[in-house]
């Protein structure tokens, strides 16, 4: 019997893990998926099927086999992933000839199922408190959140069960008196001491997505030898980034600021503290720093979306995927995008909500190369250094002349530059001075001096240097 192969994709995110705003039912949602391979695994095997190459993690898995039926190696898949715990999400299963028939195959069962898997709950007579959707009794109600479905159920008790096993299970950097923050409101309170005001309460989602992850996999010939490859990376990654969150935090300060929404393979998806975002990223950019494939870099396309905490997660989640795309699409490779919001995103495309702020600019003209990322991070310490000298232009001062008109800011800007050059030269070289001026860019780019002052003002805002008695303390 010749090799099919199997393909299990988990589907409607918006419907079985951003459905609500609880991290512990999120977090249960998202190991569920990326859990799920010993059960796939174990189904097919009873079949008396043979299992080849595996590979997957997150939502997506594939599974090579022989020996069985293909409808039978389906229908045993289902019945495992219709009981509990996997029974709270949504998947599609098919098998084919190829990875790729399997996948068009699950797409068309996707659009023919429902969106919102409901239970039969007897003597349901309210909405559950979480998602608003499903038919929930009071007599299943949980003590803090109120009246639950069984899919929002199950998925809050596997979150609590297995949230710090996960992080256990790939690194030793977290300890057993850290707190796990229980909501995103505990992921941002309370704020650390000098924190501007313009960031507290806030949340940053980010998504990372490998890139040319495809063409890695084939060059290596080998899905074995490519999952343990992208396995051991992505451990690296977790660990790097738990002992960076753990050592940046004030030392009276317990809680862990970093919740993980999607993990597995180049699929990457986490909330911090909008605080800490610019150091994440970095972590993570440190992280591959060096990393190949196949005698190939290995680089992620990444998206950073800041909002308040209340804000649908749902929402800030979609709006970072999309950062991502519209990146890739315009062929910028491992970079990273900065969106800002006061509170929630509105309800507009990310393009307007871009192109209304930078006008003109595209989506390379704003990207950040990772490769680089140490040096940005080293430039937006030293004008904030140069700042507090008062050697670089105050945020009010910059604020007003991002809303004069672009002629006048442009010349402007030069003048500023001048006279701070020239106040300036006797402790400072003219060339180091002048280099503050311009932010990193990509290849090809050649940004104004306004373009680069907007940038700067988000990414000022972003980055958070503590005082120095508590980096004292720190160390």
């Amino acid at each position: 019997m010749a090799q099919k192969v199997l393909v299990v994709e988990g589907v409607n995110f918006d419907q079985c893990l951003y459905d609500t705003n609880d991290l512990s039912v999120i977090r249960g949602a998202s190991l569920l998926l990326d859990g799920a391979l010993p059960v796939i695994c174990g189904a097919v095997t009873r079949t008396g099927a043979r299992i080849g190459a595996s590979l997957g993690g997150a939502s997506s898995y594939e599974i090579a086999f022989e020996g069985a039926e293909p409808a039978e190696v389906e229908a045993a898949v289902r019945r495992a992933l219709a009981q509990d715990p996997w029974r709270a999400l949504s998947w599609v299963v098919s098998v084919a000839d190829t990875a790729t028939a399997a996948r068009g195959r699950n797409r068309r069962q996707q659009f023919q199922t429902w969106t919102v898997k409901l239970s039969d709950v007897p003597g349901a007579v309210c909405e559950d408190a979480l998602d608003r959707v499903r038919p929930a009794s009071p007599g299943r109600d949980d003590a803090i959140k109120g009246p639950l479905s069984p899919e929002t159920r199950i998925r809050l008790e596997h979150g609590r069960q297995f949230r710090r096993q996960f992080f256990r299970n790939g690194t030793r950097n977290l300890v057993e008196d850290d707190i796990l923050c229980a909501s995103f409101e505990e992921l941002v309170t309370p704020p650390p001491k000098g924190l501007r005001e313009g960031m507290k309460g806030k949340i940053a989602v980010v998504h990372f997505d490998g890139d040319r992850m495809g063409d890695l996999r084939r060059l290596v010939g080998d899905d074995a030898e490519f999952s343990a490859q992208m396995g051991k990376m992505t451990e690296d990654i977790l660990t790097r980034l738990v002992a960076g969150v753990r050592r940046r935090r004030a030392p009276e300060d317990r809680r862990f600021r970093m919740e993980v929404l999607l993990w597995g393979g180049d699929d990457i998806t986490l909330v911090v503290p909008a605080w800490d975002v610019l150091q994440v990223i970095g972590d993570f950019q440190a992280a591959i720093a060096g990393v190949k494939i196949a005698s190939l870099p290995v680089s992620f396309t990444g998206a950073a979306i800041v909002a308040n905490y209340k804000a649908p997660v749902r929402k800030l989640v979609h709006l970072a995927e999309r950062a991502v795309k519209v990146s890739k699409q315009a062929e910028v490779r491992g970079a990273v995008t900065f969106d800002i919001f006061k509170m929630s995103p509105p309800e507009r495309p990310l393009e307007a909500h871009r192109a209304q702020l930078f006008p003109g600019a595209t989506a390379r003209d704003i990207a950040f190369s990772g490769d680089d990322f140490g040096g940005l991070m080293a430039l937006l310490a030293a004008r904030r250094e140069a700042q507090e000298r008062g050697q670089f232009l105050s945020r009010s001062r910059a604020h007003d002349l991002v809303q004069a008109t672009p002629e006048d800011r442009d010349d402007l800007l030069k003048k500023y530059h001048l006279r701070v050059l020239q106040v300036s030269a006797a402790d400072h070289p003219q060339d180091a001075l002048a280099n503050l001026y311009a932010l990193p860019q990509m290849e090809g780019v050649e940004r104004d001096l306004s373009l680069d002052l907007m940038l700067w003002l988000d990414l000022d805002e972003l980055y958070y240097a503590p005082p120095q008695d508590s980096a004292e303390a720190a160390a």
